[in-house]
């Protein structure tokens, strides 16, 4: 994953081009916000003893609470912007 990041007040913004599967983690501190710019984007959840599925398309976002275990997912590389 390559990325590259900036600051806006007390968040995190990050421009990332995710291909393959990341790893299962989660944020203690905050939540994080995935805009696809292009591609598609599959995000796994694990919340409350269940697991759901996503699929992010292009100009579609995703909100992450903090505490949620995910999993991103791209199959071709996919532009995406991050606010953490």
């Amino acid at each position: 994953m390559a990325a590259e990041n900036r600051r806006l007040n007390d968040s995190y913004v990050k421009l990332v081009k995710l291909q393959g599967e990341f790893v299962w983690h989660h944020h203690d501190a905050e939540d994080e916000l995935f805009f696809v710019v292009k591609g598609a984007l599959r995000m796994r959840v694990r919340e409350n003893d269940s697991e759901r599925e996503f699929v992010i398309q292009p100009g579609e976002f995703i909100i992450i609470p903090r505490g949620v275990q995910h999993l991103p997912s791209a199959e071709e590389e996919t532009p995406i912007m991050l606010l953490e």
